[in-house]
């Protein structure tokens, strides 16, 4: 899958690096981030959270993407989230 096609142009042109080495750090974050929602749930959802916002922001700035951007948004209701934090923590203790 290309996943650089879901990075906005005016993303790519603030970069210091190429779009496709971002997209590639991205996906490290994006792991990290999910080992941080195992490990200390109630500080990894909030970086989570913030991550989320920065994709929808990403996807609203691309013409043609806001239906991705809503299903984002839509995706990971909050009550969702905290009974997800619930079940990982149980399984931590």
């Amino acid at each position: 899958m290309n996943w650089d096609q879901y990075l906005a142009p005016a993303v790519v042109r603030m970069l210091p690096v190429s779009g496709h080495m971002f997209m590639l750090a991205v996906g490290a974050v994006e792991v990290i981030a999910g080992l941080l929602i195992a490990v200390v749930p109630r500080i990894g959802a909030w970086i989570v959270a913030a991550w989320l916002c920065g994709i929808i922001v990403n996807l609203l700035l691309i013409p043609g993407y806001f239906d991705v951007a809503r299903g984002v948004a839509a995706r990971e209701p909050r009550h969702h989230l905290f009974r997800w934090q619930r079940a990982v923590r149980s399984l931590i203790v």
